[in-house]
C-alpha cells in the first residue's frame, strides 16, 4: 500500500522496516511517501487520527518485483543487478499503459512497484 506521511513515520512503517518486510520511504519536497505490505496497515481512522498518514491511492495494492543477480548460495536475488538494468526494464515497460514506480535503494536492490491489477499486463511485456 502507498501512504502519504504527514507527521513523521507511523508505527506500521516502523514495523515493516524492523520486521524485514518490504518498506520504501521517499521524501519529496512537500511530503513523504511510504510503501509497506497492506497486512501491516491499521484501520484507516487510526492511521489518519493517530499517525497522521493516509493511503495515497485508497484500495490500490502494489506488487514488488525485485530484480538483481543471484548470490553464490542460490535462493533468489542476493546482489544488485548490473548497472543499467533498471533503465532497460523501465524503457521496456514505457509502452505499457500502467502506473509503475521504480524504487532504487542507494547501493542496494532495485524494485519495480506495480499495481496488483496490472501485474498480468506487466508480466506479459517482461517475458516477450
Amino acid at each position: 500500500v502507498s501512504l502519504i506521511l504527514r507527521n513523521g513515520v507511523p508505527e506500521c512503517v516502523r514495523a515493516a522496516a524492523i520486521g524485514g518486510h518490504f518498506c520504501a520511504i521517499v521524501q519529496e519536497p512537500e511530503v513523504a511517501a511510504a510503501w509497506i505490505p497492506r497486512s501491516l496497515l491499521p484501520k484507516a481512522s487510526r492511521l489518519v487520527d493517530r499517525d497522521g498518514a493516509e493511503e495515497a491511492e485508497p484500495g490500490v495494492s502494489w506488487c514488488v518485483v525485485r530484480f538483481g543477480c543471484p548470490g553464490s548460495s542460490g535462493g533468489g536475488v542476493k546482489v544488485p543487478a548490473d548497472p543499467g538494468m533498471a533503465g532497460h526494464l523501465c524503457r521496456q515497460l514505457s509502452e505499457v499503459p500502467v502506473n509503475i514506480r521504480l524504487s532504487s535503494a542507494f547501493g542496494g536492490m532495485d524494485a519495480l512497484l506495480v499495481p496488483e491489477d496490472s501485474l498480468p499486463l506487466v508480466a506479459k511485456e517482461l517475458v516477450k
